[in-house]
């Protein structure tokens, strides 16, 4: 489940940082960063997550 919303996360990022950027020219608009950085952020963060050993022993 983590790796599905880790993609979706990532997906969305790229995908509205690529679409805003084409359609108002707009690359480096601090608006289009405010809104993709915690995106790509979570995405990369969940897919960390979701990978990770739950073998890892717990300290007791």
């Amino acid at each position: 489940m983590k790796m599905c919303a880790a993609a979706w996360c990532l997906l969305l990022g790229f995908g509205f940082y690529a679409y805003w950027s084409v359609v108002y020219w707009a690359w480096t608009d601090i608006g289009v960063y405010a809104v993709t950085a915690p995106l790509l952020a979570f995405g990369f963060g969940l897919r960390y997550l979701a990978l990770v050993d739950d073998d890892a022993p717990t300290v007791e």
